[in-house]
């Protein structure tokens, strides 16, 4: 697959495009800060996750030839702290590389 690098990255600023990646299930008030969104030619970002029951971060990066994405994650509050084996195993270790692989089809 060839990455057309602008095509996705417009993709990535649309709060939409990141529904159902890792434990995200909806974004709402989605914020974008021009300090340090962006590193690189429009090449690699880091969107900061931040909930009542979680916070991390999803890293992107774009080639030419793969869109490689990491997430970091730990529970916040009590009931994510509560379940957090479960919600780490199902749905970050298990469930997260076929959502990346829905995602970057869908750009």
């Amino acid at each position: 697959m060839t990455v057309t690098t602008p095509k996705v990255w417009a993709a990535l600023q649309r709060a939409e495009t990141w529904r159902n990646i890792g434990p995200i299930e909806e974004v709402r008030e989605a914020t974008h800060a021009d300090d340090g969104a962006r590193i690189g030619a429009n090449e690699r970002m880091r969107l900061i996750l931040d909930s009542p029951e979680i916070r991390g971060a999803i890293a992107v990066e774009i080639t030419p030839d793969e869109i490689a994405v990491s997430m970091d994650a730990e529970p916040k509050g009590m009931l994510a702290t509560m379940f957090w084996g479960m919600v780490r195993r199902r749905a970050l270790q298990n469930c997260l590389p076929a959502q990346v692989e829905a995602f970057a089809r869908g750009l």
